[in-house]
C-alpha cells in the first residue's frame, strides 16, 4: 500500500481500505513511495506530534542549523517516518491500524510456513 503525499487520516483510510478488501485476518504493510519520483507524506492540518514526552521520546530531527517538525513540513526524509506513524497512532482507529502493523512479521512468518508446506489454503495443525 502506498502513501506518497497522502495525510496521516487519508493514509489511515486507505490502509483500512486495504485489510478490509483483504478480508478476516489480513495485515497490510506499509510502502512509502519515496524513491526519488514522489514526494513524502504530507502534515496533517491539526497534527500534534508533540515530542520529548514520556509517550514520544524523539526529539525533533536535526542536523547543523537544520530541524524538522512533522507537524509543520510533514515526512521531510525518512528518519520522520516514526513521527508519522505517531500522528497515526493519534488518529480515531489509528491505534488499531499501528497494532494491525505490528502484527507483519508474525503474519509473514505464519504464511512462510504454510507455503513451505505446500499449502494453497490456510493448512490445519
Amino acid at each position: 500500500m502506498g502513501s506518497a503525499q497522502l495525510k496521516a487520516d487519508q493514509w489511515v483510510t486507505l490502509y483500512n481500505a486495504v485489510i478490509q478488501a483483504m478480508g478476516p485476518g489480513a495485515v497490510a504493510g506499509f510502502g512509502t513511495d519515496i524513491n526519488g519520483l514522489e514526494f513524502a507524506m504530507k502534515p496533517r492540518p491539526g497534527s500534534s506530534v508533540q515530542y520529548g514526552t514520556p509517550a514520544f521520546p524523539l526529539q525533533i530531527s536535526s542536523d547543523g542549523n537544520q530541524s524538522w517538525n512533522y507537524n509543520n513540513v510533514g515526512v521531510a526524509h525518512y528518519g520522520l517516518l516514526p513521527d508519522f506513524l505517531q500522528d497515526v497512532a493519534s488518529l480515531p482507529g489509528g491505534a488499531e491500524v499501528i497494532k494491525n502493523m505490528n502484527n507483519g512479521a508474525q503474519y509473514f512468518y505464519e504464511t512462510w510456513q504454510m507455503a513451505e508446506q505446500g499449502c494453497v489454503t490456510q493448512c490445519g495443525p
